[in-house]
């Protein structure tokens, strides 16, 4: 199973930046030719909520000591090429071979020859995802094919959809936090059986591959997570304008907000440079939008400060995240509150 990792995939403190939903592109994330991407798997982590400006809390997710590397090949470094005359593109790994048909519609799999020399050939390839794609697209299509190897034939068919069904803050271990991540969930099911796959990718502008992504089985009986793995090299892209070290914050006087733990209640200053609009929200542990509290269309250039009532807003003993949102900026604090 976790030698088919991108083949599945296709794959507390502050941030600064604004919510600009991004949309998922060939040009900016389709599979290669000459590419590698590197992962970290971890520690295994639940997948966190869908819906708008969603805050996803990983930090606390472990390397457990095994990493991945996919390599985006062309067709001709394989003899098996000829079994699928659709694909135009490799992805390897572990010595496993999946064949792609890579374009600007999209990206369909059309089989896969794995280490051992078992071929699977798609009649109906298997979507793994489509261009443009962007918060709350969906598609689904049917897929059918066939297993065959030295000793045994078999069939296989199901149904693959996809999501877009999240978008918000990705707060990662080593205080990277990536703003404007767009999640989308692949949920692959089999004929006859009833348990079914869901993958969930999670990207961000300026990186081709997912940063982190999640593979679920769920069945009537139980679910469980299979794999958990973050891009190995997040924190070395030098796209400044999404990837945030939330120590660079810590010390900003543009935000503040006390006391932290609270009882009662806390306060919020902060500064406008310009005329803005300003929002506050607040989620909770899971990273659900648990209610809006201020929303001005235009606040003053200026210092202000904001004081959040416990009981007036239903905050009950426990972990907060707060948002204020300034123009084309946006802090996020961890807040803690107590009985």
């Amino acid at each position: 199973m976790k030698n088919y990792f991108l083949s599945i995939i296709a794959i507390i403190g502050f941030s600064i930046m604004s919510f600009a939903q991004i949309t998922i592109s060939s040009n900016a994330n389709a599979f290669k030719i000459g590419d590698t991407h590197e992962f970290i798997l971890t520690s295994f982590s639940d997948e966190g909520p869908s819906g708008e400006k969603v805050i996803w809390d990983f930090t606390g997710l472990k390397p457990n000591g095994k990493n991945l590397v996919s390599k985006m090949l062309g067709v001709n470094t394989s003899d098996k090429s000829n079994l699928f005359p659709d694909a135009n593109l490799i992805l390897e790994e572990f010595g496993n071979q999946f064949f792609f048909k890579v374009n600007n519609e999209g990206m369909e799999q059309y089989g896969i020859v794995s280490a051992c020399d078992v071929v699977t050939n798609f009649e109906q390839p298997l979507l793994k995802l489509k261009f443009p794609f962007k918060y709350g697209d969906r598609a689904i299509s049917n897929y059918s094919g066939a297993k065959s190897s030295s000793n045994a034939n078999s069939s296989t068919a199901g149904t693959c959809e996809i999501v877009a069904d999240a978008y918000g803050t990705l707060l990662l271990p080593n205080n990277i936090s990536i703003e404007n991540a767009i999640r989308v969930s692949q949920t692959r099911t089999f004929e006859n059986s009833n348990q079914s796959e869901i993958t969930y990718r999670w990207y961000a502008k300026g990186i081709r591959y997912p940063i982190l992504t999640i593979i679920k089985y769920v069945s009537p009986e139980k679910s469980f997570i299979a794999q958990t793995a973050l891009y190995a090299h997040t924190s070395e892209t030098g796209t400044g304008q999404i990837i945030s070290s939330i120590e660079d914050f810590n010390t900003s006087k543009e935000v503040t907000m006390f006391p932290n733990p609270f009882k009662d209640g806390f306060t919020i200053n902060y500064t406008l440079d310009n005329a803005s609009k300003v929002s506050i929200d607040v989620y909770d542990i899971s990273g659900k939008l648990v209610k809006t509290i201020f929303n001005s269309p235009k606040q003053e250039k200026g210092t202000y400060n904001f004081s959040i009532n416990s009981a007036e807003n239903n905050l009950l003993q426990g972990v907060y995240y707060i948002r204020i949102s300034m123009g084309n900026k946006c802090v996020t604090r961890k807040m803690i509150q107590l009985q």
